[in-house]
Protein backbone atom coordinates (compact mmCIF):
# COMPACT_ATOMS: atom_id res chain seq x y z
CA UNK A 1 0.00 0.00 0.00
CA UNK A 2 1.51 3.72 -0.46
CA UNK A 3 0.54 6.92 1.18
CA UNK A 4 -1.19 8.71 -2.12
CA UNK A 5 -3.38 12.05 -1.68
CA UNK A 6 -6.70 10.22 -1.40
CA UNK A 7 -7.53 7.44 1.38
CA UNK A 8 -10.07 4.66 0.36
CA UNK A 9 -12.44 3.43 2.90
CA UNK A 10 -11.34 -0.05 3.44
CA UNK A 11 -7.46 1.11 3.82
CA UNK A 12 -8.47 3.26 6.92
CA UNK A 13 -8.00 0.13 8.96
CA UNK A 14 -5.12 -1.13 7.54
CA UNK A 15 -3.04 2.62 7.79
CA UNK A 16 -4.75 2.91 11.27
CA UNK A 17 -3.17 -0.26 12.16
CA UNK A 18 0.10 0.56 10.89
CA UNK A 19 0.34 4.16 12.67
CA UNK A 20 -0.74 2.43 16.00
CA UNK A 21 2.52 0.26 15.51
CA UNK A 22 4.09 3.09 14.96
CA UNK A 23 2.79 4.64 18.16
CA UNK A 24 3.87 0.90 19.92
CA UNK A 25 7.52 1.05 18.81
CA UNK A 26 7.87 4.93 19.48
CA UNK A 27 6.97 3.67 23.22
CA UNK A 28 8.92 1.27 23.76
CA UNK A 29 12.17 3.46 22.67
CA UNK A 30 10.88 5.84 24.69
CA UNK A 31 11.24 3.34 27.77
CA UNK A 32 14.54 2.19 26.56
CA UNK A 33 15.99 5.69 26.20
CA UNK A 34 14.74 6.38 29.80
CA UNK A 35 16.34 3.12 31.23
CA UNK A 36 19.86 3.71 29.47
CA UNK A 37 19.64 7.07 30.43
CA UNK A 38 19.30 6.15 34.28
CA UNK A 39 22.01 3.48 33.78
CA UNK A 40 24.66 6.11 31.79
CA UNK A 41 24.03 8.65 34.89
CA UNK A 42 24.59 5.50 37.14
CA UNK A 43 27.91 4.43 35.63
CA UNK A 44 29.22 7.40 35.38
CA UNK A 45 28.51 8.26 39.04
CA UNK A 46 30.04 4.93 39.77
CA UNK A 47 33.24 6.00 37.61
CA UNK A 48 33.51 9.22 39.50
CA UNK A 49 33.29 7.71 42.83
CA UNK A 50 36.11 4.98 41.83
CA UNK A 51 38.51 8.07 39.99
CA UNK A 52 37.85 10.32 43.24
CA UNK A 53 38.70 7.45 45.60
CA UNK A 54 41.65 6.33 43.50
CA UNK A 55 42.60 10.05 43.50
CA UNK A 56 42.67 9.92 47.49
CA UNK A 57 44.95 6.74 47.41
CA UNK A 58 47.50 8.64 45.62
CA UNK A 59 47.60 11.66 46.94
CA UNK A 60 48.01 9.93 50.40
CA UNK A 61 50.54 8.07 48.99
CA UNK A 62 52.28 11.14 47.54
CA UNK A 63 52.52 12.96 50.91
CA UNK A 64 53.84 9.86 52.56
CA UNK A 65 56.43 9.72 50.08
CA UNK A 66 57.09 13.59 50.26
CA UNK A 67 57.12 13.36 54.24
CA UNK A 68 60.17 10.69 54.40
CA UNK A 69 63.33 12.06 54.54
CA UNK A 70 66.56 10.76 54.30
CA UNK A 71 68.32 11.34 58.07
CA UNK A 72 71.87 9.45 57.02
CA UNK A 73 73.54 9.57 54.05
CA UNK A 74 74.42 5.55 54.76
CA UNK A 75 71.06 3.98 53.67
CA UNK A 76 70.43 0.51 53.31
CA UNK A 77 68.47 -0.90 50.28
CA UNK A 78 65.33 -1.04 51.63
CA UNK A 79 65.45 2.50 53.46
CA UNK A 80 66.51 3.40 49.69
CA UNK A 81 63.89 1.75 47.95
CA UNK A 82 61.26 2.94 50.44
CA UNK A 83 62.61 6.93 49.67
CA UNK A 84 62.82 6.13 45.92
CA UNK A 85 60.54 8.36 43.74
CA UNK A 86 57.23 6.58 42.85
CA UNK A 87 57.23 6.20 38.83
CA UNK A 88 54.33 5.35 38.61
CA UNK A 89 52.81 7.67 40.59
CA UNK A 90 52.28 10.74 37.54
CA UNK A 91 51.06 7.60 35.11
CA UNK A 92 48.86 6.54 38.00
CA UNK A 93 47.67 10.39 38.14
CA UNK A 94 46.60 10.95 34.45
CA UNK A 95 44.86 7.64 34.71
CA UNK A 96 42.89 8.75 37.44
CA UNK A 97 42.19 12.05 35.96
CA UNK A 98 40.87 10.09 32.66
CA UNK A 99 39.02 7.65 34.45
CA UNK A 100 36.70 10.75 36.46
CA UNK A 101 36.17 12.10 32.95
CA UNK A 102 35.07 9.32 31.56
CA UNK A 103 32.33 9.21 34.61
CA UNK A 104 31.57 12.83 33.40
CA UNK A 105 30.93 11.91 29.87
CA UNK A 106 29.12 9.23 30.75
CA UNK A 107 26.66 11.61 33.27
CA UNK A 108 26.26 14.14 30.60
CA UNK A 109 25.23 11.22 28.04
CA UNK A 110 22.47 10.15 30.76
CA UNK A 111 21.68 13.74 30.81
CA UNK A 112 21.57 14.06 27.22
CA UNK A 113 19.45 11.04 26.57
CA UNK A 114 17.24 11.80 28.94
CA UNK A 115 16.75 15.35 28.45
CA UNK A 116 16.56 16.40 24.48
CA UNK A 117 16.62 12.78 22.47
CA UNK A 118 13.52 12.05 24.30
CA UNK A 119 12.31 15.20 24.46
CA UNK A 120 12.32 14.93 20.67
CA UNK A 121 11.33 11.74 20.86
CA UNK A 122 7.98 12.40 22.75
CA UNK A 123 7.44 15.29 20.08
CA UNK A 124 7.20 13.17 17.13
CA UNK A 125 5.16 10.66 19.11
CA UNK A 126 2.78 13.41 20.48
CA UNK A 127 2.63 14.59 16.68
CA UNK A 128 1.96 11.01 15.53
CA UNK A 129 -0.78 10.49 17.92
CA UNK A 130 -2.95 13.75 16.93
CA UNK A 131 -2.34 12.93 13.47
CA UNK A 132 -3.92 10.01 13.72
CA UNK A 133 -6.52 11.22 16.27
CA UNK A 134 -7.47 14.32 13.63
CA UNK A 135 -7.18 11.61 10.95
CA UNK A 136 -10.05 9.26 12.37
CA UNK A 137 -12.14 11.93 13.43
CA UNK A 138 -12.24 13.07 9.97
CA UNK A 139 -12.93 9.64 8.79
CA UNK A 140 -16.15 9.83 10.77
CA UNK A 141 -17.45 12.74 9.56
CA UNK A 142 -17.07 11.58 5.89
CA UNK A 143 -18.53 8.52 7.14
CA UNK A 144 -21.44 9.86 8.93
CA UNK A 145 -22.55 12.38 5.74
Amino acid sequence: MTFGSELKPNEVGAVNGYVERQLDLYSGLSKLLAEKAAAEKEYGRKVLELARGFQEQLASVHEAKEGAGIDSLALTDAEAADNAPLELLPAAHEWALRLEEEGRLHVQLGSKIGGDVSEELRHNMDALSSSRKHTLEFYQKLLSE
